[in-house]
């Protein structure tokens, strides 16, 4: 954006719950806002804060902009902060270093297709990232008037040619 029309592009993470502006900017925590962070095992999409050589889970933050609870409702409350105060995102970050997160996936991104059949999305792209060295990136998309999946693959072309035995 910035090469092609001049205008000033910057990365922003914030939620509606967490702040009333930007949680995390170009990457790094904003720690006028953010108080606290830290992320907790995903084990059923396969994230897990001890992974190497980047910590990832469910990003938990104690933000000074954080809402105190939804009005009137407690149980909504309750399923996004637990006891101990920490608003539960639901995303899911990678932390590359102290105070650098960068996004990664949604905890509930799951798509209904038209048979009504409900398919957890970031489990399917993880396996296949994490299984098959010869896909670099892949995208998976679903819509409720389709009754399969799509992929777009992008291949690892090093692996490719190293198989093949070429150069």
């Amino acid at each position: 954006l910035r090469e092609c029309f001049g205008i000033a592009f910057s990365n922003g993470y914030s939620s509606t719950e967490g702040s009333s502006s930007a949680l995390i900017t170009g990457g790094r925590v904003q720690r006028n806002v953010v108080i606290d962070y830290r992320l907790i095992d995903v084990p059923e999409l396969g994230y897990y804060a001890t992974d190497k050589p980047f910590p990832r889970g469910e990003l938990l933050v104690k933000s000074r902009l954080a809402i105190k609870g939804y009005f009137k409702r407690p149980e909504a409350t309750a399923a996004i902060f637990d006891v101990a105060g920490w608003l539960h995102t639901g995303d899911i970050m990678e932390e590359r270093g102290p105070d650098q997160l960068a996004w990664v996936d949604r905890r509930n991104n799951v798509i209904k297709l038209s048979q009504a059949e409900y398919v957890a999305i970031g489990p399917l792209e993880a396996t296949y990232l994490g299984n098959c060295p010869l896909i670099r990136q892949i995208y998976i998309y679903g819509s409720s008037y389709r009754s399969f999946l799509l992929a777009v693959v992008v291949p690892n072309l090093e692996i490719a040619r190293a198989r093949l035995g070429h150069d």
